[in-house]
């Protein structure tokens, strides 16, 4: 056999292992490439599934949590908490001043109830009007709080004691209205009503309670949430 024959031979065996290996990496990157698209296929098919849960969000034991908003709150442990799903078929819902009236541009988010009603804490997303869009967001809170201020004085018999201010929760700006409901000059109850605008929309978080040591417990719940963007 000429030394050009063997050569060809031998190049014909090197290709054939080439071509092997080649073939081989092919369909490994195939068989990857399939897994990775129907991986991504049932996530995006769960995450349609959940999409509700994204805006209105869901609790998980005490904690509850938003995603669209990026908001993580954990409750007191002897609290009861509804969610979005279950505030729909409750039908002892307590009237709380100033969220009395629901519409199609509200949604509620959570209910949480202390034992006899002794604190009630509801969190609500409102849609922004269109008119007010380009308002600054400290000009949209302000009026909206008049708004509550207005519908809680000119609906409960008591006499009504309300302070405004400004915090940071976990680095989120909120208005904070502070209502005490006094009734023959003696304290009845005390609301709380924090407000701040996020994706557009105007977050409302309420806490209203009869007793002292479960509203501070629960405004602190509140005060230490957190929120991730």
């Amino acid at each position: 056999m000429s030394t050009e024959q063997q050569t060809y031979i031998n190049k014909r065996k090197g290709s054939g292992l080439q071509g092997l290996v080649l073939f081989s990496l092919v369909s490994f990157a195939v068989c990857f490439a399939g897994i990775f698209l129907l991986t991504q296929f049932w996530k995006k098919k769960n995450i349609k599934i959940d999409k509700d849960l994204v805006k209105t969000g869901y609790f998980d034991g005490k904690t509850y949590f938003n995603p669209w908003l990026g908001w993580k709150i954990t409750f007191p442990d002897e609290m009861t908490v509804l969610d979005h799903n279950e505030i729909q078929t409750w039908r002892r819902l307590p009237q709380i001043p100033g969220f009395e009236y629901e519409n199609s541009e509200n949604t509620t988010l959570f209910l949480a109830l202390g034992e006899a009603f002794s604190v009630v804490s509801l969190a609500r997303l409102d849609q922004i009007e269109q008119q007010f869009f380009l308002q600054p967001h400290d000009i949209i809170l302000s009026g909206i709080q008049e708004e509550f201020r207005q519908s809680i004085i000119n609906n409960t018999p008591y006499e009504c004691f309300v302070q405004t201010s400004e915090l940071s929760i976990n680095f989120v700006l909120f208005k904070l209205m502070e209502i005490i409901f006094f009734h023959n000059g003696e304290e009845q109850k005390r609301q709380a009503i924090y407000s701040s605008i996020i994706n557009e929309h105007i977050l409302h978080i309420t806490v209203v309670y009869y007793n002292p040591i479960a509203g501070r417990k629960m405004n602190k719940s509140i005060l230490e949430s957190e929120f991730f963007y």
